[in-house]
Formats: C-alpha cells, sequence, structure tokens
C-alpha cells in the first residue's frame, strides 16, 4: 500500500449567467451540478477539489458538492475562499473544507504576440503592382519587405502590449492548492502548508489587510488569514491550515488529509483480497500489509510515537474485531489505530469488508 501525494485539477463548469433562464435550461444545469459528484468520483487520484469559475456560481458548486464531502469514505478536500474579511463562507461546519482570505492582487501581463499573429491590411509599396507580387498581410511577412517599417511596427505594438498591464484581483485557492501539492510532495501530507516558512510568490498585494483582533476573530471561524509580513520583509504567507470543523479531532487540515489518505489506501488495499477466504490467514495478511504500511508512515514523521507501538495498532481476528456470526457471513472487521502530530491522541478507524463465505470455528 502506498501513500498518495496531492492530486488536485481544476473544475470548470460552464452555467450560462442570465437573469431570465428558460426551464429547459435550468434543468440542464440542474442535472450538470448533479453530475459533479459521480463526475469526480471517477478519478481515483484526485484529492483536492478548486473551484475556479465564476463567483456566481461559487454556492451552487459548492453545495451540490456538499454531499460528497461529508462522506468520509470519499478523501477529497475542497478549498474555498472568502473575498473580505467580513464575509461569511458558503460551507460550514464540514471538516473537509478549508476557507482562505482575504483575495490577492496580482499583476497581469498579457501575452505579446508573435509576428506572425499580427494582421497587416492595407500596405502598398512600388512592388504592389508587380505581377505575382503579394502584398505583406502579417508583420513577418513584413519584415522581409520592409525592414524599417517592420521595426517602427513592432517597436508600437510593444509600447501597447505593455501598457495594458494591470492588477487583478484573484481568489487565493489555486496558490494555496498549489502549496498543498508542494509541501505534500518534499514534507508529506501531514505537513502543515502554512506558517512562516510558506511564502507565496507573485502577489502585488493581499486585497484587505488583517489586525491581530481580525486574524484571531478569522480564527475562531475556522478562516485562514493570508497575511502581509512584507514590512519586516517575511512575505506575503499562508497563516493558517484549519478546516471548517472547530471541535479538536478535525481541526486541522494535515491531520485531516492525513487520515484521508490512510483509509483511502487501507481501502484500496482491502478491495483486492475481496475473493480472499475470511480465515485467520488472511487476517495475518492484512494485518501484516497495515502494519508495514503504517510503519513506513511513522518512520517518516507522519505518526507520532517513540515506539511503533505508541504511534499506531493494527487489529484483525476473531474476538478482537469479529464475532463468529460476522466469520459466518463474510464480514472482515479491520480496526487500526493512529496517532497524527495533530491532535497527539489515537484517531481509530474501522474497515469492514465482505469476503468469501467461509465456516471457521
Amino acid at each position: 500500500m502506498a501513500g498518495g501525494a496531492a492530486t488536485f485539477f481544476r473544475l470548470s463548469l460552464k452555467l450560462p449567467v442570465q437573469e431570465k433562464k428558460r426551464a429547459s435550461q435550468t434543468k440542464s444545469n440542474d442535472d450538470k451540478l448533479a453530475e459533479l459528484p459521480k463526475i469526480i468520483s471517477g478519478y481515483s487520484d484526485i484529492t483536492l477539489l478548486v473551484w475556479c469559475g465564476d463567483d456566481g456560481d461559487k454556492a451552487v458548486v459548492y453545495q451540490s458538492l456538499f454531499t460528497l464531502l461529508s462522506d468520509d469514505k470519499h478523501p477529497y478536500f475542497l478549498l474555498t475562499d472568502v473575498k473580505k474579511k467580513d464575509e461569511t463562507p458558503v460551507l460550514s461546519d464540514n471538516a473537509s473544507v478549508g476557507v482562505w482570505g482575504p483575495h490577492v492582487t496580482v499583476e497581469w501581463h498579457p501575452l505579446n504576440p508573435d509576428d506572425e499573429q499580427i494582421s497587416l491590411t492595407g500596405y502598398m509599396d512600388e512592388k504592389t503592382s508587380e505581377e505575382g507580387t503579394e502584398d505583406p498581410t502579417t508583420l513577418a511577412a513584413l519584415k522581409i519587405r520592409n525592414d524599417l517599417l517592420y521595426n517602427e511596427l513592432r517597436t508600437a505594438v510593444d509600447k501597447k502590449v505593455a501598457s495594458v498591464a494591470t492588477e487583478q484581483v484573484l481568489s487565493p485557492v489555486a496558490l494555496v492548492a498549489g502549496q498543498f501539492a508542494k509541501v505534500e510532495r518534499l514534507r508529506g501530507i501531514w505537513w502543515s502548508p502554512a506558517g512562516m516558512d510558506v511564502v507565496l510568490q507573485g502577489i502585488s498585494e493581499v486585497y484587505q489587510h488583517l489586525s491581530e483582533d481580525e486574524h484571531a476573530s478569522l480564527n475562531e471561524q475556522g478562516i485562514n488569514a493570508l497575511r502581509d509580513f512584507r514590512r519586516p520583509k517575511a512575505g506575503i504567507r499562508i497563516f493558517g491550515a484549519r478546516t471548517r470543523k472547530l471541535d479538536d479531532d478535525w481541526r486541522f487540515i494535515s491531520a485531516r488529509r492525513l487520515y484521508q489518505m490512510i483509509a483511502r489506501d487501507i481501502n484500496s488495499a482491502l478491495q483486492k483480497i475481496v475473493f480472499a477466504p475470511n480465515t485467520e490467514q488472511t487476517w495475518n495478511n492484512v494485518r501484516s500489509a497495515a502494519e508495514t504500511y503504517l510503519h513506513d508512515l511513522w518512520q517518516r514523521g507522519g505518526l507520532v510515537g517513540d515506539h511503533q507501538e505508541k504511534a499506531f495498532f493494527v487489529r484483525v481476528g476473531k474476538g478482537s474485531t469479529m464475532s463468529q456470526t460476522d466469520i459466518n457471513n463474510g464480514v472482515m472487521n479491520v480496526d487500526i489505530g493512529f496517532r497524527a502530530v495533530r491532535p497527539a491522541e489515537f484517531i481509530v478507524l474501522r474497515f469492514s469488508q465482505i469476503m468469501a463465505m467461509n465456516d471457521v470455528s
């Protein structure tokens, strides 16, 4: 069983923005939204979800994903945002949702087109009347015909493109998702993608600056702040990685994501033995594989404990996790407990697998 790195994709759904919609059009949009959980579930490697579409569609998209995000059987985590510090997030009380804000300001520079992409019309010179001579219709063709004029026009285009550069206010969730992927790849899913060692690049400004009291208020609501520490030359940073679930067990995203990874990997491994007999040999094989997986996580720093017995346990067998009735009905139960960095307590998972029918006494 291998631990999964962060995988995320841009979820794009085109919803018509019109004040009055035909009934058939509304039904079509509702059908698309209803299909989202099924579509996402078809990609086994997806773990992070980010909405990068129109803000006007954000609320309905998030609500369509609510059931998917509320089911512990699924490994998904949704990154959402608030534009302003006093804005109320769309989803609340959910361990698989994180909120970041305020929005950020970035410089936008349009792409400077190549010579072949710039059309030219109305050019005439002494060669225009010559038989078989075609007048240039692009800047690239003009360069061959009239190098001096080409240089003048190319300079004018470059200046025009440069003058269009502007600043835009954007949601920070794509940047946060990138930090998730980077930290999880380099350090592990159990590391928090926030703090003084996580600096966001390419940002001109945060949309709103936060005081210490405002930051504390956002923390209490489970909203993760982006803060500007550039005056002490510390940069713009993700200053929080908490879920929208405010209880101690699932308050921190790193603990939630570690739980989701372990649950996904163990479930995937159990699917491979669905046709094995529900016997002691199978239980021993399951225990050994799960312990090897958890031991590797512990050695890499993902689990807490001076000894592996203090970091995790795996239980499976008659009298421990199953009764004779369970065994006769082909039910194999596996209990796995592990200690994450936060909270520093055992989190216990139970996996139930329907196996081949066997009589074991």
